[in-house]
């Protein structure tokens, strides 16, 4: 059986500034941050969790955990990044057992830029894949802008947000993709016959 609270620390919010403490309650989740800079402590409730990934891939033996509320007028995406990976069985049994949600865990491609599939998953992000590895996730909420620069090109661009990031730290701001396409893919859409 799960316990009834779970804390870990030294675990980012991406997209704050700085590290934080985050709780696991019997019907709430939380992130507090630095007092200084967020006075108020960031609260979820159980009951809203529609979905949750576990990423192991955030460098150094750390992994993402990302969350999917239920929301008004929009579903809310959190991701906290900087646990360890023996935290997997904690947060997996606790999330199960509170908040009835089974926690996916997504392994990291190493296959090569261009072996993948494009797919919109449950409305809430753009996921490029090879088989059951990730290559690439996208959130909706932080796309600007999509085009076609080609005939078989996407081009993403990402919002710009202000997330406290240093000058010299380097963030994605777009990605460009090709897109294989045949004669099958295209009569399949009833493009050609």
């Amino acid at each position: 059986m799960a316990s009834s609270e779970l804390t870990f620390h030294q675990i980012r919010y991406v997209g704050k500034v700085g590290t934080g403490v985050f709780r696991m309650g019997e019907s709430q989740l939380g992130w507090k941050g630095n007092a200084s800079q967020f006075p108020r402590p960031f609260q979820w409730a159980g009951s809203e969790l529609k979905a949750a990934e576990w990423h192991p891939h955030c460098g150094g033996g750390r992994a993402l955990l990302k969350l999917v509320f239920q929301g008004k007028p929009a579903s809310e995406i959190v991701r906290l990044a900087d646990f360890q990976k023996g935290d997997l069985s904690q947060i997996k049994e606790h999330l199960q057992s509170r908040c009835k949600v089974t926690l996916e865990e997504h392994l990291p491609c190493t296959k090569g830029w261009s072996w993948g599939e494009l797919q919109l998953k449950e409305e809430h992000s753009l996921c490029l894949s090879a088989g059951e590895n990730v290559i690439m996730e996208i959130d909706v909420p932080e796309l600007g802008q999509v085009s076609c620069t080609g005939k078989n090109e996407l081009n993403l661009e990402l919002l710009r947000r202000d997330w406290g990031a240093k000058r010299l730290e380097a963030s994605l701001k777009e990605a460009r993709g090709g897109i294989r396409l045949d004669c099958r893919s295209l009569s399949s859409l009833g493009w050609v016959s």
